[in-house]
């Protein structure tokens, strides 16, 4: 079975650019390495198989983002890099990309251009982040990716999911000084395994995006807890949040503009019934709803397929849906659509 891109660790993506780059490029990216990182990227690249090219162009893509993000930074500044990333990609991945840029203190020292938050382990984060205040574990998920930051929460009691959660949803308002003291012990108990500074991030919409990964039922308690401590923060966040149910609320003829558009998307042709596992917990108007674009052959495919999918478990729903609305975000940053609910008022 071929590997699939949003499946890729950082180390993968790494051996795979070295596959590209081929044999004598690839040793002299590595007499610039560490031992440790040659070990890691050699077993990466010998467990590597089946890699199409469109996931070896993604990987490439990315690089090449970063890249051009780091040197937009050091041209310009941050504000600067804001501007033209976000003209050119959309503001979603341009905020992905200035992020991880601000989580490397040095951005010569951009290995491989991949985040170097992306390389500490998951495990060994989590283990640190849960004896740490929770202003801590909140500075520090801002500084990650919204899957990444969500997959973290999600191992944390529920009431520390909601304390954080809080706690980075007013980070804006935090002190820098505060997040220097913060940088500062960081630095010196981890000896600088996070790269480098840390910025100051976090916010009502950093939630949102987060919230968006971390699945209806974490975000239901999560929100909860949010709206005892503070009602208009949490109408601040529902404010931002679009979810795969939210896609039902909209007007019928932009459901079907959406669905037309994920049909043929690529990212989520790649997963085997990528479009049947995303509908597939749907049931009466809004299964409905979905499918009204489609006809003919296309609808007894997609309606057998469906029916024919075994149990899923909700983490493989959840990743197609959250491709698909990802993708109505981009929609709308493109003009091509607008999310209004289908009740409300049109001047």
């Amino acid at each position: 079975m071929s590997i699939n891109f949003q499946d890729l660790n950082s180390i993968q993506k790494s051996a795979i650019l070295l596959i590209s780059l081929g044999v004598d490029h690839a040793s002299k990216v590595f007499n610039n390495l560490s031992s440790e990182d040659v070990e890691k990227l050699t077993i990466a690249m010998a467990k590597l198989k089946d890699i199409t090219s469109d996931v070896v162009n993604e990987v490439v893509k990315e690089y090449y983002n970063m890249m051009v993000a780091k040197n937009y930074v050091e041209e310009g500044g941050m504000g600067y890099a804001s501007s033209v990333l976000e003209a050119a990609m959309g503001k979603e991945e341009a905020k992905n990309l200035l992020r991880k840029i601000n989580a490397s203190k040095e951005l010569k020292d951009m290995t491989g251009g991949f985040d170097l938050l992306e390389k500490v382990d998951e495990n060994q984060l989590i283990n640190f982040l849960k004896n740490e205040h929770p202003q801590t574990a909140a500075l520090i998920i801002a500084n990650l990716d919204d899957k990444q930051a969500a997959s973290i929460l999600s191992q944390f009691d529920e009431s520390l999911q909601g304390e954080i959660t809080y706690r980075l949803a007013i980070m804006e308002k935090t002190s820098p000084e505060l997040i220097q003291d913060i940088d500062d012990v960081l630095t010196e108990q981890l000896g600088g395994i996070f790269g480098g500074s840390l910025s100051k991030a976090g916010g009502t919409e950093s939630v949102a995006n987060i919230l968006n990964s971390v699945g209806k039922k974490g975000t239901e308690k999560i929100m909860s807890f949010i709206t005892d401590k503070n009602a208009t923060l949490a109408n601040e966040i529902n404010a931002l949040m679009f979810v795969f149910d939210d896609i039902f609320k909209l007007p019928q003829d932009t459901i079907d503009q959406i669905f037309d558009t994920a049909k043929a998307l690529e990212e989520l042709t790649n997963i085997d019934d990528g479009l049947a596992k995303a509908l597939k917990p749907l049931v009466g108007d809004n299964l409905d709803k979905a499918l009204n674009g489609f006809g003919g052959k296309g609808l007894k495919m997609l309606q057998d397929a469906i029916e024919n999918l075994g149990p899923l478990r909700a983490k493989e729903v959840q990743e197609v849906q959250t491709i698909i609305v990802n993708m109505v975000k981009e929609m709308e940053e493109k003009g091509e659509i607008m999310i209004v609910s289908g009740d409300e008022e049109m001047i």
